[in-house]
């Protein structure tokens, strides 16, 4: 009831409370700061939050000037560390931090489009003291305040083994960049030392460059795939025989995906089951056993014959219908199979990896790889063809004129004709 109430200008205002003693203050400022507040304004309700500080005369001030600075400096440092909070002035809490820090820091640093914090530079003691809009809404809590970095940022039960406070310098900003697993983000980041009322601290300024950072590297998934395709062309041209060919590819699209094996299925002559004709492994891996696969109308063989695009099998999301399926794959230590279609010059096919670790989602190589590689082997087989035919006589099967009279142009070997 004696309680005095004094505007000091603009949204602050000063509390008198001459008989009260500290605890009662104490216990009393906390409850009203965590009480909802809220004014009407054209019929609705808005809410608002206030930073609370204090201090006790004449414990911490001997004057009232001195007593409003130490209240002032503990408002600021509330402020500083996300308002909506009520802080009790302590030793050690300086009044400078409102000249120096209270409006250009929050002011600026609230509406920086990128993550700004302060946290101690020192290895036995990480705690977070400062952390702007942005970098609050990354956070897994509000409460950041008095909680060790690593556990904020990072997400670490301790101190990261590869933190940077020793490459830091108060001269100049170290620029690094570091892939978040935690907020699953990738940051562009300039971190330098300060001087925080007395104690060295990390100034991080974090700018998320997630989006660049895709693009970057589809970019330059796409330039590999460009350089794949024409390393596997040019190899698969430059083969003496099909089968160097077909290695050949099935080396380049091996190591693009970073499978464990690649292969190439065919259709049996019979037309009723597939087997693999060629076959390459990685270095560590068992080669796969293959065995002659039959097909019937509702074979998940036969849909990936008929189906135009490349397709993508996990073994643990393979239906009810396909568990055998999925327990051959398991037993064979396949987890993932990636298929593309052979052309239909080359006959019923398949071109796959197996246990791909990377690209597994970009089908352009082995789509593009399977239509090349099925077209050369047909015209390879074409040729082959055609040249036993024009050596051939067609009724018997025999070795004709023609054949004859390129044995005798050649060496003749000693011994009875």
């Amino acid at each position: 009831s004696d309680a005095l109430l004094g505007r000091n200008g603009g949204d602050e205002f000063c509390i008198l409370l001459p008989h009260c003693t500290f605890k009662e203050a104490d216990k009393q400022l906390q409850q009203f700061t965590k009480l909802p507040k809220t004014f009407s304004y054209h019929g609705k309700k808005v809410a608002f939050y206030i930073s609370l500080g204090y201090a006790e005369y004449p414990t911490f001030a001997a004057s009232p000037s001195q007593l409003m600075r130490c209240a002032d400096a503990a408002l600021y440092e509330i402020k500083l560390h996300g308002k909506n909070g009520c802080m009790a002035y302590r030793a050690g809490l300086s009044s400078g931090v409102r000249k120096q820090l209270g409006f250009a820091l929050k002011d600026i640093s609230e509406h920086l489009p990128g993550a700004f914090i302060i946290y101690k530079a020192d290895k036995k003691d990480d705690e977070l003291l400062y952390a702007n809009r942005r970098c609050r809404s990354l956070l897994p809590t509000r409460d950041y305040k008095g909680k060790p970095c690593y556990a904020l940022l990072q997400g670490q039960p301790a101190p990261c083994p590869y933190c940077t406070n020793a490459r830091l310098t108060p001269d100049k900003f170290y620029v690094w960049e570091f892939n978040n697993p935690s907020m699953g983000r990738h940051f562009l980041l300039k971190d330098k030392l300060i001087d925080w009322d007395g104690r060295p601290a990390r100034l991080e300024i974090a700018v998320d460059i997630t989006e660049q950072e895709l693009l970057s590297r589809d970019t330059a998934r796409k330039l590999e795939t460009e350089r794949t395709l024409v390393e596997c062309i040019r190899r698969l041209m430059d083969a003496a025989s099909s089968r160097e060919a077909a290695q050949a590819v099935l080396s380049c699209v091996g190591g693009f995906y970073q499978a464990s094996h690649a292969f190439l299925l065919e259709l049996h002559a019979s037309g009723r089951s597939v087997h693999c004709t060629q076959l390459w492994t990685a270095a560590a891996p068992e080669p796969l056993e293959f065995p002659s696969i039959s097909l019937s109308n509702g074979s998940l063989l036969n849909r990936l014959l008929e189906s135009p695009q490349a397709q993508c099998i996990l073994a643990e999301r393979l239906g009810p219908e396909y568990r055998q399926v999925a327990a051959q794959m398991q037993d064979a230590g396949v987890s993932a199979l990636l298929f593309a279609p052979l052309p239909h010059t080359f006959g019923r096919g398949l071109l796959g990896v197996a246990n791909a670790a990377s690209g597994i989602d970009d089908t352009r190589v082995l789509e593009s790889l399977a239509y090349f590689v099925g077209s050369e082997l047909s015209r390879r087989r074409l040729q082959s063809r055609l040249e036993y035919q024009n050596r051939h006589d067609a009724l018997t099967g025999l070795e004709n004129r023609l054949q004859y009279q390129r044995f005798l142009a050649g060496p003749i070997p000693a011994g009875p004709i």
